[in-house]
C-alpha cells in the first residue's frame, strides 16, 4: 500500500477469493476483505487530485 500512497493514490482497499485449488471449487468461492490468503486479489484505490 505504500507504493500506491507514494503514487498519490487514497483510500487503498484490498478484496481476495479463490482459497481452493482450482480443481476442487464446485461453487462460487466467497471474497473477503484484505489479502494473504486467497488467490487472486484486486486493489482499488482513488487517485488524489493534488498530485
Amino acid at each position: 500500500m505504500y507504493l500506491l500512497n507514494e503514487s498519490g493514490f487514497d483510500d487503498p482497499v484490498c478484496t481476495q477469493t479463490i482459497f481452493s485449488e482450482l480443481k476442487d471449487i464446485v461453487e462460487i468461492e466467497p471474497v473477503l476483505l484484505g489479502h494473504g490468503q486467497g488467490s487472486f486479489v484486486v486493489i482499488s484505490a482513488v487517485k488524489s487530485s493534488d498530485m
